[in-house]
């Protein structure tokens, strides 16, 4: 299962698989505000990486697939096919901009950054596996043989070392970036020097955070740390920092080993179960309707 929103929307879409050697799965989109789903729509979409985005007016869904159908995008309204990219294969992630209609497929080998509206590749990225973008500006994050900042794309101002192989996730307040690193630690960078402010090491081996966002409300940033050795210890929780000094301000149990991701300005988490979950105190606040498998709603 996948699941994708953008920073400010109240729109977010689910792909769950239901056929591995199909290469098939369905597609629902819910709106967190008035609490409306759409029927679930027939899509090709294979499990793995990052493989669905929303376009940046919420209007389309990307998908991608490892093999024959690549990647293509789905009216979000109605499930119906807009193009298809065959020959894009080894998808491994999409993520889509929220300031300029491209969409970025990452690949095993060459990157495209894709044009939303027709499919059309605008530029072959060799070596960049995903892109982290900025919700506040034209600022983004490159993941590539380093971590590298720009502003906008294609124009580098600096880069952050890696630590471990691997980046989980990034996000961005106005003024910091913050990353986590596959077994490793949480740093937060500032904007204007990427001088570190912080680093957060976690106390036990066995976790690390899976999901960053910044809680425009708390004015905060939040993550969710997975424990994945420990059995006897909560196996996810949401953890809040202070922006400047990575003090922990709050740590509040998730209760949740599912797929997930930050909405609504880092304010709520989307579940894999279709659960509304607060940030603030991780309760849930709203549950959707789950599809059944005899729901035929396929387009």
């Amino acid at each position: 299962m996948d699941i994708s929103t953008n920073y400010n929307t109240s729109i977010v879409a689910v792909a769950r698989s239901i056929s591995y050697e199909c290469i098939q799965a369905r597609l629902a989109v819910y709106d967190l505000e008035t609490k409306y789903q759409t029927p679930e729509f027939a899509v090709r979409y294979d499990f793995g990486g990052q493989r669905l985005a929303l376009s940046r007016d919420d209007q389309c869904c990307f998908v991608g697939c490892y093999n024959v159908h690549g990647l293509a995008a789905y009216s979000a309204m109605d499930g119906s096919e807009l193009w298809r990219r065959k020959d894009l294969k080894a998808v491994q992630s999409v993520d889509s901009f929220p300031f300029d209609d491209f969409v970025f497929c990452g690949r095993e080998g060459v990157g495209h950054l894709l044009c939303t509206k027709t499919g059309q590749t605008i530029e072959k990225l060799r070596g960049v596996k995903a892109v982290y973008c900025s919700p506040f500006g034209r600022l983004v994050l490159i993941s590539a043989r380093s971590l590298e900042v720009h502003s906008p794309l294609g124009t580098r101002i600096g880069k952050i070392t890696r630590t471990t192989f691997a980046e989980l996730d990034c996000c961005f307040s106005d003024s910091e970036i913050l990353v986590t690193e596959s077994g490793g630690a949480v740093r937060c960078f500032d904007l204007a020097s990427l001088e570190l402010l912080w680093t957060y090491t976690l106390q036990e081996k066995g976790g690390h955070f899976l999901r960053l966002s910044f809680n425009q409300a708390l004015g905060c940033f939040v993550g969710i740390h997975w424990h994945y050795k420990d059995s006897t210890a909560p196996a996810m929780r949401i953890v809040h920092f202070e922006r400047r000094t990575g003090l922990v301000i709050r740590e509040v149990p998730l209760g949740t080993t599912s797929r997930h991701t930050f909405c609504l300005a880092g304010s709520i988490i989307f579940t894999a179960e279709l659960r509304l979950v607060s940030v603030e105190t991780g309760k849930v606040i709203h549950e959707f309707r789950q599809h059944s498998n005899n729901d035929d709603h396929t387009a």
